[in-house]
């Protein structure tokens, strides 16, 4: 009786101290003192309290986007980012909108999530596509140092110097979950879709397609993902047509996990290197 009430009290304690901030303009600008911007709802989210046009911030927020809004960033916002770093639990539903760098912005990543002083960021993105993000560095769309979990969401197109065109997940205990979702078209020197260093990588229900590593010059790559000093699972997902100068496909280096139940095909050269453990995959590729 005593552990049902606790968690009865737990439950209504994140309840009352979480908040729903609803942004109500597509600005790419710095700010937009009448409305509540995107940057500014995860700065009411990281401070709790109002911030522009968005009511404050209280426990793990809610952030909600307009339905299938498009927002073009053309200005950075800090360190490379097109919005404010994430250091607190944060989920944004994005209502089928789309995120985009603009044409002729400077360069800019849009997430970035970093573990913080005052405790570890943990950002959930729903419903939405991040698209034309490139960096000087790695992670063309997100950089993950701490807790990212994409639902439904298109990487798309996003552009990395380093590696992770789509996604850099990595630090100790980071994990990045991705389902429901798709990886396509980024590119990278190393990793195009995902690079994932001392980190976990968990993929479901995922299409990780035409992506590329182009550093060219018979150094590792790994068009689709490179896995190094992780581990891993891929589960019911489709690694297909992604391109790089040594391993099209997946690269894992030292790093334990499984594919079940998932498509590998017509990566440009070889499907799948390294070592992984329950293989059941479908490929037809001359994997080693």
């Amino acid at each position: 009786m005593e552990k049902i009430i606790f968690l009865i009290v737990l439950l209504f304690s994140v309840t009352v101290n979480s908040a729903i901030i609803e942004v109500n303009s597509n600005s790419g600008s710095l700010e937009d003192s009448g409305n509540c911007t995107l940057r500014s709802a995860i700065n009411a989210a990281e401070s709790d309290q109002i911030s522009m046009g968005c009511n404050a911030g209280s426990g793990p927020d809610i952030i909600i986007l307009p339905n299938k809004a498009v927002f073009k960033f053309y200005e950075l916002n800090t360190f490379g980012n097109a919005l404010p770093i994430v250091l607190s639990i944060i989920t944004i539903e994005g209502n089928n909108s789309i995120i985009s760098r603009n044409v002729g912005a400077p360069q800019m990543r849009f997430f970035e999530i970093t573990k913080g002083t005052s405790g570890e960021g943990i950002l959930t993105l729903k419903n939405m596509t991040l698209t034309n993000g490139f960096v000087d560095g790695s992670g063309g769309a997100i950089d993950n140092n701490s807790f990212l979990t994409l639902d439904h969401v298109k990487i798309l197109n996003n552009r990395a110097t380093f590696e992770g065109g789509g996604l850099n997940c990595t630090s100790t205990n980071s994990i990045c979950e991705i389902k429901n979702s798709s990886i396509i078209g980024n590119t990278a020197n190393y990793a195009g879709g995902i690079k994932v260093s001392n980190a976990t990588l968990n993929i479901d229900s995922t299409l990780i397609q035409g992506n590329i590593a182009n550093i060219g010059n018979g150094a590792a790559d790994g068009g689709a993902m490179f896995i190094e000093d992780g581990n891993y699972s891929i589960v019911n997902s489709t690694i297909t047509e992604n391109t790089a100068n040594r391993y099209g496909g997946i690269l894992i280096s030292d790093s334990p996990g499984f594919i079940d139940s998932s498509t590998i095909v017509n990566n440009n050269p070889i499907g799948i290197i390294g070592t992984t453990s329950c293989l059941l995959y479908t490929s037809d590729a001359a994997d080693e």
